[in-house]
């Protein structure tokens, strides 16, 4: 994501730079400075950006050769509930979705949240803080699986799955 594209999102979901803060729980500086390229932001917070903007449905657009790159919004097939269940029986956590109108639960597994944010996870708020720094990788992984395989009751995100979901 570039600076110009931040400024277009926000523009599009008229959000101002402490709306785009609060929503993606980083400092207004961070946007700001991001904005006017004083300084980039770290992996963690550019990713808390887009998970925010994936989660009110813009979709970034790559540079093409007609046109710079943009922001659009997506149509959106994937729903989720802002509700995480720690699972320690299996462990991982469950985050209720629905795809096309079918909920379904999506598991995350343990190994794929610590892998993707290098992070160690033990409680509910440390997979609350790992899936959401994840979570447009999550629902690209979970919308992957129910476009080639459908929607079953219950899917299984584990690292694989996220990290083809990344490319």
């Amino acid at each position: 994501m570039t600076p110009e594209q931040c400024k277009a999102a926000r523009a599009l979901l008229g959000w101002s730079q402490n709306h785009l803060a609060e929503n993606a729980l980083v400092s207004r500086a961070t946007v700001a400075d991001f904005e006017s390229r004083e300084r980039a932001p770290t992996t963690n917070n550019l990713r808390a950006i887009k998970a925010s903007f994936y989660a009110a449905g813009i979709e970034m657009l790559p540079k093409g050769e007609e046109f710079g790159e943009g922001v659009r919004f997506r149509e959106r097939k994937m729903r989720y509930v802002n509700s995480f269940r720690l699972l320690s029986n299996r462990d991982g956590i469950a985050i209720p979705m629905e795809f096309a109108g079918e909920p379904f639960k999506c598991f995350v597994t343990k190994e794929a949240l610590e892998d993707q944010t290098k992070m160690s996870v033990t409680n509910l708020e440390q997979y609350q803080t790992a899936a959401s720094q994840i979570l447009p990788l999550i629902l690209n992984a979970a919308e992957n699986y129910c476009k080639a395989s459908g929607v079953e009751d219950e899917i299984v995100i584990d690292s694989a799955r996220l990290t083809a979901a990344g490319h």
